[in-house]
């Protein structure tokens, strides 16, 4: 759209009216689930909001759309992490970058009709950081946008949210994701239908799964270990160990193809084999529905999810494998 991916065209059509229309708010927050183009949509909205011809925006030849395109134009600024000790950026945005925003947005565009700030991923923003924001957001200059990304405004200060425009970016339906895979990546036609359903109507996700050419192997080796996974034997919980602790990088990605195939267990036991999401494991699943019942299946799932907590917790790695398989 506009030489801009996005999975949103309503959305993305209804930002570019209000920039024609002259109704565009001063502060935005895009919500959804990382993989929805979140950001690519904000860039083609700050694009929009910078074109100097408002009544065709973006109408791509102007100044401002060359360079927003090309990603260097000076009035579309992305918010940085400020850098550690070590020299790598911290994960939190802190109240100094808040108030580098602030003070640099009191300085008018260099020739575009309104200055947009884009923050990619405000969850890492401080409450003291959205605190140092707020009088902005409040009292904010006629030409300043911000445009704050997110998977849930909810993750905000109410204040925040309170003063900015909340734009949801929920699931996209299987047939868009299923064409998107089909004319991206011609060479996964024939995975593509199962592509679709894992996704769950996340476009990134699709994008990830299609170009991940370890992917099949690892979904391969994910189920053969869901055997020792469910095993009552104590011994098989250290293969379950062995098999995170090989592959720790793609540690969240097993954790999730785990949960996919207990959701599908599930579903077996309930006799809706049609919507199975692994269906070209269909056999194999039927074989662990011996093994996993659907207490088992509910437990498990919620094991899965409190592992991956633990990971997020920064707790061994090893550590929450081995505690998911004992306990399952």
């Amino acid at each position: 759209m506009y030489g801009y991916t996005t999975f949103h065209p309503r959305i993305a059509q209804s930002l570019i009216d209000s920039v024609r229309n002259g109704t565009s708010s001063h502060a935005y927050i895009f919500e959804g689930a990382p993989g929805m183009y979140k950001t690519e949509t904000a860039r083609l909205f700050a694009n929009a909001l910078v074109c100097q011809n408002s009544g065709t925006a973006p109408c791509g030849s102007c100044h401002s759309c060359t360079q927003a395109k090309l990603s260097s134009c000076p009035d579309i600024i992305f918010a940085e992490h400020s850098k550690g000790a070590d020299g790598k950026p911290k994960k939190s945005i802190g109240v100094d970058e808040a108030r580098s925003i602030s003070a640099d947005a009191l300085k008018k565009p260099y020739g575009s009709p309104r200055k947009v700030y884009i923050i990619p991923d405000g969850e890492n923003l401080t409450p003291e950081a959205q605190n140092a924001l707020l009088k902005t957001l409040e009292e904010p200059p006629e030409y300043a946008v911000f445009i704050i990304i997110i998977p849930a405004a909810s993750m905000l200060l109410q204040t925040i949210v309170s003063r900015s425009a909340v734009v949801s970016f929920n699931a996209v339906s299987a047939d868009i994701i299923y064409n998107h895979i089909i004319k991206k990546y011609p060479q996964k036609k024939d995975s593509a239908a199962f592509l679709t359903k894992y996704c769950e109507g996340i476009p990134g996700t699709a994008d990830k799964l299609a170009a991940d050419e370890e992917f099949d192997d690892l979904r391969n080796k994910a189920l053969s270990v869901m055997k020792s996974l469910s095993s009552t034997n104590p011994r098989d919980a250290f293969k379950v160990q062995e098999f995170i602790s090989n592959n720790k990088d793609k540690a969240k990605d097993i954790y999730d193809m785990w949960l996919s195939f207990l959701r599908d267990i599930s579903i077996i036991h309930c006799g809706n084999t049609e919507a199975v999401i692994n269906s070209d494991k269909l056999d194999a699943l039927k074989s662990l529905c011996q093994q996993i019942d659907l207490k088992r299946c509910i437990k498990g799932a919620e094991l899965i999810v409190e592992s991956e907590e633990m990971l997020a917790r920064s707790v061994k790695l090893s550590a929450a494998a081995l505690r998911l398989a004992l306990l399952l």
